[in-house]
């Protein structure tokens, strides 16, 4: 009688097989896949490689976001960021107005806080309307603040249908900024200039 031969099936893998015409399963084990897997499917297989295993979603979760928001502390420090400082200054405008009532308000906090403060993540918070309507026009009618979200993102106009004040402290921000690139523009050449001057 032959020998029972036991393999040994224990691993940091994770298989993944995708259909063709969608749906998709995992396993743990190279064993539980060959078992469940009908030859001749039409599909693909993806093997993984598992780096960490945590029993609990939300320690991980908690850590994970706890850790990003320490590195984007040190980077403020650093002051190598500027579109970090100004998402941080944002961030800390809105916590300031937050409410149990203002659900729009506490849904981009809520982005900030997965997403992290960075100019892609902004970009996808403003490209539904409702948050980018909200932060526009119900946040702040003050110049500064305009200013502020211009150097994040640049915003064309404001909806001729707002206030006055509104409108004209947003064409008052659009000035600032601009002066402010174009200061910089210069200062780049000035200093690119004065290096080819010395070499």
């Amino acid at each position: 009688m032959a020998k029972k031969v036991t393999r040994n099936t224990h691993t940091n893998k994770v298989w993944m097989v995708t259909y063709r015409y969608g749906g998709a399963r995992y396993f743990k084990s190279e064993q539980a896949f060959l078992e469940n897997v009908r030859a001749k499917r039409d599909g693909k297989v993806s093997v993984f490689e598992r780096i960490e295993f945590h029993e609990s979603v939300d320690d991980y979760k908690d850590s994970v976001i706890r850790q990003r928001e320490r590195d984007e502390q040190l980077t403020m420090v650093l002051g190598n960021d500027e579109v970090l400082q100004n998402l941080s200054i944002l961030k800390n405008i809105l916590v300031g107005k937050s409410t149990k009532e203002n659900y729009t308000n506490r849904n981009i906090l809520n982005k900030f806080k997965t997403g992290g403060l960075k100019k892609e993540n902004f970009d996808g918070i403003i490209s539904k309307p409702q948050y980018k309507k909200y932060l526009l026009y119900y946040v702040s009618k003050e110049q500064s603040y305009y200013e502020l979200l211009l150097r994040i993102h640049n915003f064309m106009k404001l909806d001729e249908n707002i206030s006055k004040e509104a409108c004209d402290n947003f064409k008052k921000a659009k000035e600032v900024i601009k002066k402010e690139k174009e200061d910089k523009k210069k200062a780049l050449k000035k200093a690119k200039k004065l290096e080819d001057s010395t070499l």
